[in-house]
Formats: structure tokens, C-alpha cells, sequence
């Protein structure tokens, strides 16, 4: 097995064998490791933008249902523009023009522009909580807005924060995977610069550009997969 993730001397483009699975590339590296490195690397990305998205909609819905009313329609209104109308792949590629290549640019400026629907899941259920009969008898006892939502209502929000991170996965994922096809791909290999190389050289040298295009099919059958069956299981009101 470590012959495989070894980067030994090899000649450009040399085919798979029984030592190399996957080949090398045009810089004679090794392609297995390469693409492990390019699959972690998107999955990290995704990963973290996902839970800054979700840490932001906690708190935007977290302030929309402590101060209802004018407040809590204007968050609602916020969050449901953020979700629907952001031009997430001009914005990231006008940040990566201006920042440059860094690995920082994509969860930062996803995270910050994806909230949207997640702030909306959450908002949504806080307010579905907060009319249970629980904390109809907790209000009764005199027991303030801000502790029942902090401490009674979020425990039971786990489902529905759950289903709030993960389902933003598929988009995440295909925003990585297009701005790096298009050469932002934060200074180390993800999949879309993989499969850019890889059909750069199509339909010869298969083991650049199917391998990856296999990865990123499944991972996002397997996302979607996911979010479905998260829906379905989430409780209801």
C-alpha cells in the first residue's frame, strides 16, 4: 500500500499498474495521492463553510425570534434574499481577483452569502418550538423569552440544525467544484482542477479525468442522498 502513495520516479503520464492504481500526471506525480489530497481539501472546504453558513443563521434567527415584530420580518426578509437571490460564483471569483489565490477566500465568502436557507430552517423551527405546550407551561411559570430559547428550545433543535448544515452541502460542493474547474482553487488540488486537467487531455489518459469525475458524482449522489433522507426524518409540528 505504500508503494501506491509513494510519489517514485515516474515517467509523465505513465499508465496504472499494480504498483500505481491511478498512474501520474503530466509533472510525474503519483495520481492517487494526489487525488486523497484534492477530495479531502473539497471536503474540508465545504465542510467549513457549511458550519460558518450555520453558525451565522443561528444567530440571525436566534435575534429574529428574541425580538419579533419590525426585527424579526426584517430577518426573515434578509435571510430569504440571501437565500435566493446571491450570485455566489461572480462574487467568489471577483474576491479571488482581489485576494488572490488563498485558501481562506472560499469558506469565508460562501459561509457569508449561503446562510440564508439555513437561518430560515432554524427561524422556523424556533417558532414551531416556541408554541409547544412545554413552553406554554414554561411561560407560565414566568420564565423569560431569552432563557426558553436558549436553554429550552435549541436542545431540541438538534434534527433541525443538522438538516440546516447539511443542506447546504450540494450547492457548497458544486461552487467549489466550478471555481476550481475555472483555476481558484486556493493553492492546493480540489476536484475541479483535477477534472479541468484531466479533460484537458480527452478522452486520452482516462485515469486524469474519470477517477475524478467518479468522486464528484458520488459525493454529490451521496450528499443529496443525505439531505433527503434528513428531511424525511425530520420531526415535524
Amino acid at each position: 500500500m505504500m508503494t501506491l502513495l509513494q510519489s517514485a520516479s515516474l515517467p509523465p503520464y505513465s499508465h496504472p499498474s499494480a504498483d500505481q492504481w491511478l498512474g501520474s500526471d503530466a509533472l510525474s506525480q503519483s495520481f492517487l495521492p494526489l487525488l486523497l489530497k484534492a477530495t479531502a481539501y473539497t471536503l474540508a472546504d465545504v465542510a467549513t463553510a457549511a458550519s460558518l453558513a450555520l453558525l451565522i443563521a443561528i444567530v440571525i434567527a436566534s435575534l429574529g425570534s428574541l425580538f419579533p415584530g419590525v426585527f424579526g420580518k426584517f430577518t426573515f426578509n434578509l435571510a430569504s434574499t440571501f437565500s435566493f437571490s446571491t450570485p455566489l460564483i461572480a462574487v467568489l471569483l471577483l474576491l479571488y481577483s482581489i485576494w488572490g489565490d488563498h485558501p481562506a477566500v472560499f469558506p469565508l465568502t460562501v459561509g457569508c452569502l449561503l446562510w440564508g436557507s439555513a437561518a430560515l430552517t432554524v427561524q422556523t423551527a424556533i417558532s414551531q418550538e416556541t408554541r409547544s405546550d412545554y413552553i406554554k407551561a414554561a411561560r407560565s411559570f414566568g420564565i423569560g423569552r431569552k432563557r426558553l430559547i436558549l436553554v429550552h428550545v435549541f436542545p431540541n433543535l438538534l434534527s433541525s440544525l443538522r438538516a440546516a448544515w447539511l443542506a447546504n452541502w450540494p450547492a457548497m460542493l458544486s461552487a467549489s467544484v466550478l471555481t476550481a474547474y475555472l483555476g481558484a482553487n486556493g493553492g492546493s488540488p480540489r476536484l475541479g482542477s483535477l477534472l479541468k486537467t484531466g479533460y484537458e487531455l480527452f478522452p486520452s489518459c482516462w485515469w486524469l479525468w474519470l477517477p475524478p469525475t467518479i468522486i464528484t458524482c458520488v459525493t454529490f449522489a451521496a450528499f443529496f442522498m443525505i439531505v433527503e433522507r434528513t428531511a424525511i426524518g425530520r420531526p415535524r409540528a
